[in-house]
């Protein structure tokens, strides 16, 4: 009996010491995801023939979220993120906790450009001042957003059509 219990206790504390360092090394690493991980995926075509990474912010969390917290390098300059509306409206974007300048272009319900605004602002945290920025509304049905670095996105106008290829909408 006493073999058994001596055992048992040499197996927990072996256990118990192994899920300590599983915790530490977990929590000294950098995280395997970042915050798009949990947002559909689609492709877009642009007029340009390049294809863009466009993650799609639907859910209100999401769009309340947008690339809010994404950290420069979680976020390339082939990437974009769409906000998906299921009808037409007046369409305001600001830029809070944010860490890349933006290039946010407004859409109608068949992916064409109707409006651009052009390196956007960023704004780490959520404290004014500095005034955070914020768009003028625009009538569209989807928001795309791409970093103002992004070659792909400095070629993108009004009257452009991008072309979904790869995944669909609701």
């Amino acid at each position: 009996m006493k073999q058994n219990i001596s055992h048992f206790l040499s197996m927990l504390t072996k256990n118990v010491l192994l899920i300590a360092i599983l915790l530490l090394q977990s929590s000294c690493s950098e995280p395997e995801s970042n915050l798009l991980t949990f947002h559909d995926k689609i492709i877009f075509e642009l007029p340009s023939g390049k294809k863009a990474l466009t993650y799609v912010a639907m859910s209100e969390s999401q769009k309340s979220q947008g690339l809010s917290g994404v950290q420069d390098k979680d976020f390339s300059v082939n990437q974009a993120m769409i906000f998906y509306y299921k009808e037409d409206g007046v369409r305001h974007f600001w830029m809070p906790d944010t860490y890349f300048n933006l290039e946010i272009f407004f859409l109608d319900k068949d992916f064409k450009i109707l409006n651009v605004e052009r390196d956007v602002p960023h704004h780490p945290g959520l404290v004014e001042p500095p005034k955070i920025y914020r768009t003028k509304g625009y009538f569209t049905r989807y928001v795309l957003e791409m970093k103002s670095s992004s070659p792909l996105a400095k070629n993108l106008k009004p009257g452009h059509k991008l072309r979904l290829i790869k995944g669909s909408f609701p």
